[in-house]
């Protein structure tokens, strides 16, 4: 989770191209010891843009997703409806939980819903839909692994770092419902796709 929504979410611009750049760069956290020479980059698959609300609006690529538990035995996702580019992935994810009884709840997800939440993916063209095994909370605070009663497990259980000191994340390690919905829109995508050949001679 890093950087801040798009001004106008619905364009794709040359101005935001210059952004999603400077977004992906990875960032280094800070060290724990002075004497320390070095450190690794943090490499993500994504960026999760985040307002001044605190909501968790899209990824730089992706439409971004957080599973919930809805009822006792079922499942609800939450996704941004406003402040986002709507991608025609996005419509499809919203077409099979409709036809599979799925309660989808249109508002962007919070870093509450994050911290509660049974998985989270995100989708695009390329991707369809990929699980997000681990969101991490980026620029937002980096906090030691102990103390202050802070740590770096879900409380659906898996300890995401092993380091002294890291941003907080919390684990995703394997959602049923996220594994649902991505073959459902692989069905959905495939039945809705218009195949082109060249015809032989």
């Amino acid at each position: 989770v890093h950087g801040h929504g798009r001004d106008n979410a619905l364009a794709k611009d040359s101005k935001w191209v210059i952004e999603r750049k400077k977004l992906m760069t990875p960032q280094t956290p800070p060290s724990t010891t002075s004497n320390s020479s070095s450190s690794s980059s943090l490499l993500y698959e994504e960026i999760i843009l985040i307002n001044d609300e605190g909501e968790l609006l899209e990824g730089t690529q992706t439409n971004f997703y957080v599973v919930i538990n809805s009822s006792p035995g079922s499942s609800a996702i939450i996704t941004a409806d406003e402040g986002i580019l709507h991608g025609s992935v996005r419509d499809s994810v919203l077409r099979v939980c409709h036809a599979y009884n799925v309660r989808v709840e249109l508002r962007a997800p919070t870093l509450n819903d994050l911290r509660n939440a049974k998985g989270a993916f995100v989708t695009s063209t390329s991707r369809l839909v990929m699980p997000v095994h681990e969101v991490v909370l980026g620029d937002l605070q980096y906090f030691p692994h102990s103390g202050d009663g802070v740590d770096s497990r879900n409380d659906n259980g898996g300890d995401c770092n092993d380091g002294i000191m890291s941003p907080l994340s919390y684990c995703y390690p394997n959602c049923i419902t996220t594994q649902n919905i991505r073959q459902w829109v692989l069905d959905d995508v495939e039945t809705h796709s218009t195949f082109a050949y060249e015809a032989s001679d």
